[in-house]
């Protein structure tokens, strides 16, 4: 063999050598992104779970939002009536009048009240010689007196 078959052969070994280097690196970098793509994925899968979670949650504010709203409504529409005796044994709602909404001043029927039912009395045969006669709308037999 010739020095030049020698330099040949060496050429021929480092270029299977680096080809072979190259390939063992594009392994480890095929493997490597293949791991990178799997994570991803699982981020991916995370990002999703946690979006939906917070909107979710959104929706349990927005409900919760409105919920407090309604309360907030039906806590200043008590608060406006104060309970009271207008006959002996009889009980009903007073609200005053309201220069802000216009409302006359009223009453409520107390067990139609009580019951969650708005019943405003209606008054009959009020004059200076007879007493006020109130009646509710929903039940006039049992729920009517006189003042």
């Amino acid at each position: 063999m010739t020095i030049a078959d020698l330099i040949t052969g060496a050429g021929a070994s480092i270029t299977l050598l680096k080809t072979a280097i190259a390939a063992r690196d594009e392994s480890k970098i095929e493997a490597a992104l293949s791991d990178l793509q799997t994570k991803y994925g699982d981020l991916g899968g995370m990002v999703i779970g946690l979006v939906e979670k917070s909107m979710s949650l959104q929706d349990a504010l927005v409900m919760a939002n409105h919920e407090n709203a309604e309360l907030k409504l039906q806590l200043a529409e008590q608060i406006k009536y104060k309970l009271k005796e207008v006959s002996p044994g009889k009980f009903a709602y007073f609200c005053e009048a309201s220069n802000e909404t216009g409302e006359p001043a009223h009453y409520l029927c107390q067990p139609c009240k009580d019951a969650g039912i708005k019943s405003v009395l209606h008054i009959f045969n009020a004059n200076q010689y007879f007493s006020a006669h109130y009646d509710c709308h929903i039940d006039k037999k049992n729920h009517s007196f006189c003042v």
